[in-house]
């Protein structure tokens, strides 16, 4: 099944329950597929956000360089990336930082670097 047809499925059993009275036979046996396809919506867009997540975090892994440990682990996720500037003797230096959960926080700071060689660009995260 098509994972866009699951919402269209839930909104035509909420619909159809709407619009059937409480004393019709197949009340019941409608209100019951209702929960039973909100239930497969909620796990199919979780499983969907975790998969997102894991492909996240190994593009994470896949371009810091100098970071020795493993970000994919069992219970890890990630929450945010963003730019951070840093001041310094007036200058305004951009770094990057990332930041994954395990029951503590991880932060990972670091300075986004391209490189161009034989007019093949190369893009990574280094670790300082």
């Amino acid at each position: 099944m098509p994972v866009q047809r699951i919402p269209r499925y839930k909104l035509l059993l909420e619909d159809l329950l709407k619009k059937t009275v409480e004393t019709h036979p197949d009340y019941l046996n409608i209100k019951k597929a209702y929960q039973v396809i909100e239930n497969v919506a909620t796990f199919v867009n979780e499983t969907i956000r975790q998969h997102e997540m894991f492909i996240t975090m190994l593009d994470i892994q896949k371009s810091l360089t100098g970071f020795d440990e493993v970000l994919l682990v069992p219970g890890r996720t990630f929450i945010k990336r963003g730019i951070v500037k840093k001041v310094q003797n007036h200058y305004i230096y951009p770094y990057f930082l990332f930041k994954i959960s395990n029951k503590k926080y991880i932060f990972i700071y670091c300075r986004y670097v391209v490189e161009s060689i034989r007019n093949v660009n190369f893009s990574y995260f280094q670790i300082f």
